[in-house]
């Protein structure tokens, strides 16, 4: 199986940068790897995505040398194999409340011992061609990535059981739906949460998980780095957003 590289590079201590999408542009995933981003964060629950075009993003994704993960609609072992069994790199989900959803995604994204993934010779294992059955399953084991996003306040009471779960690689800080669970919707910079966002990263050193979150308005990258992040998203439809209006800017002064 081909290396993890956003994994890798979380493992040496580095930060990870990504871009989270939600549709096919062939040439937008060209470019954002062209750049130098680590991985695409590829949105199946919010988005009208198909698995059939997941397809074209990984195979896109791998020629350029960026790690695919996708965010699933559902914490169902069935429909998570479906996009592992395509080649994605890594599987995020909704609602990382307790160690149980955490332990049923672990076991739906690996393959035994570690797991229950279903096995079969399909496009992750290059059918079968490349190496091994038993090979790849060690080396899948090894580099496919299991992710939960906390976004309530049911997850943050749990986040060290949550992140002491074997085989998590860590979480996502779901800013804006704690918002709504911490009872300040849309207040992302209200104290609560940014208390709540603080013990997620204690928590996450604590236990040696990794930390992600997408870019809000009211930080910068570095801001987020700085405050021990392992890995940060943003989403192109606000790259384009934030360039578009800096050119018509520009252009009618």
């Amino acid at each position: 199986m081909r290396p993890n590289l956003m994994k890798r590079k979380i493992a040496q201590g580095k930060v990870a940068l990504g871009a989270n999408i939600q549709e096919v542009s062939i040439q937008s995933i060209e470019i954002l790897s062209l750049l130098g981003f680590d991985y695409l964060n590829i949105d199946c629950l919010h988005s009208p995505l198909s698995l059939e075009s997941i397809v074209q993003i990984v195979q896109t994704a791998e020629l350029r040398g960026i790690t695919p993960i996708v965010r699933v609609p559902q914490n169902v072992p069935e429909v998570i194999l479906r996009y592992l069994d395509v080649g994605v790199m890594g599987i995020i989900i909704a609602d990382m409340d307790n160690a149980e959803v955490a332990q049923k995604l672990v076991r739906a994204v690996k393959y035994p011992p570690e797991g229950d993934r279903g096995l079969g010779q399909v496009r992750a294992c290059d059918y079968g061609l490349t190496e091994s059955m038993a090979e790849y399953i060690k080396s899948a084991n090894r580099e496919t990535m299991a992710l939960g996003v906390v976004e309530s306040r049911e997850g943050i009471d749990h986040i060290e059981e949550i992140l002491s779960t074997p085989g998590l690689d860590g979480v996502i800080i779901g800013a804006t739906d704690l918002s709504k669970s911490l009872g300040v919707p849309g207040q992302t910079n209200h104290p609560q949460v940014q208390q709540a966002i603080n013990q997620i990263l204690a928590a996450g050193k604590k236990t040696g998980k990794a930390i992600g979150m997408s870019l809000r308005k009211v930080e910068s990258p570095k801001e987020m780095i700085d405050k021990g992040f392992s890995f940060v998203g943003i989403h192109l439809k606000t790259l384009l957003i934030s360039a578009a209006r800096k050119y018509l800017e520009e252009a009618r002064s």
